[in-house]
């Protein structure tokens, strides 16, 4: 069964699941199968999990508010004497279906979220899963000496079709197309900001790329590594000595740490969680520095009549 199927699958137990220890066996399904994924450096299954995960806490919370306003929820002995005997039909606790109080509680913040900030929320993390094919070729470049390659592609035809074969892994080799704009008012500054930097980092390999496949002549000098590795540090400033050590041969190797910040804002924003004027300040910073680098990339790649392809603004 691929991916695709299972996560449909999934999606389509959490929205006919009727009950609450329903949704919650969906729920622990995924974060077992996330857990999986995350050992096996699965990194598109870990992905689809924390998405399903999501969504059935979300269900959870809808349905443990149906039933305070219906029938009620079930404390146990709390309020009718440690002496009572249950009725043999009574409503199961939260408790016995493995809810805590910790799980409700997010749950029912998560439920409380309208429908259409929730799906905008999650469409930037489909918008993460768009973005495969690029983050495949920000592993071959990682692997590739750009500076030697440059020099070569800028006299070899021959060579410059390695890139061009590396290119075609993107479908109908084109960018994928990112709906990111529309989902930004959905988000907080710091999701926004993370996504920003996660995408400019992919166009910046990419643009890479593309100057090799064309052979553009000083395109080492042209696309350095100064304006990713700014970005970089600005957004996960304690790998600042990580950067400066490796350089472009490192950014890619930061891409799931900034994909793992991306979930965290969106469940914090999904929590209700608020940012300060230091994370405000810290958004900012990251969502300037990741347009720098895209405007120059695309600048340089236009000038060379190669495609761009724009971050988000």
């Amino acid at each position: 069964m691929s991916q695709l199927v299972k996560y449909d699958a999934a999606c389509r137990a959490i929205a006919e699941a009727k009950s609450v220890d329903e949704v919650k066996d969906v729920r622990d399904k995924a974060d077992a199968m996330r857990c999986y994924a995350h050992q096996a450096k699965n990194r598109q299954l870990e992905i689809d999990a924390a998405e399903i995960r999501m969504r059935a806490e979300r269900k959870l919370g809808e349905l443990i508010t149906a039933q305070k306003e219906t029938v009620g929820l079930n404390t146990g002995a709390r309020g009718i004497g440690t002496s009572a005997v249950p009725k043999e039909n009574r409503t199961p606790t939260l408790a016995e279906a493995g809810i805590d109080k910790k799980l409700s509680s997010r749950a029912q913040k998560m439920a409380a979220v309208p429908e259409d900030k929730f799906e905008g929320m999650l469409g930037v993390w489909r918008d993460v899963v768009r973005l495969g094919a690029l983050k495949a070729i920000s592993g071959q470049m990682a692997v590739i000496k750009f500076d030697v390659a440059a020099d070569e592609a800028a006299k070899n035809p021959q060579f410059r079709k390695v890139f061009e074969i590396i290119g075609k892994v993107l479908p109908a080799g084109k960018l994928p197309d990112i709906a990111a704009r529309e989902e930004r008012p959905f988000l907080s500054p710091m999701a926004w900001a993370y996504f920003s930097a996660y995408l400019a980092v992919l166009l910046h390999a990419y643009t890479r790329l593309k100057a090799l496949e064309m052979g553009l002549e000083d395109s080492k000098n042209l696309l350095n590594d100064k304006y990713a590795n700014d970005l970089l540090k600005t957004a996960l400033p304690h790998q600042a000595s990580y950067i400066d050590q490796h350089g472009a041969v490192g950014h890619h190797y930061l891409l799931d740490e900034l994909e793992d910040n991306i979930l965290r804002e969106l469940r914090e924003m999904l929590e209700g969680a608020s940012a300060d004027d230091e994370a405000l300040n810290h958004a900012a910073s990251i969502i300037d520095r990741a347009k720098t680098l895209t405007d120059r990339n695309e600048t340089q790649l236009a000038k060379a009549g190669g495609e761009s392809g724009a971050a988000p603004s």
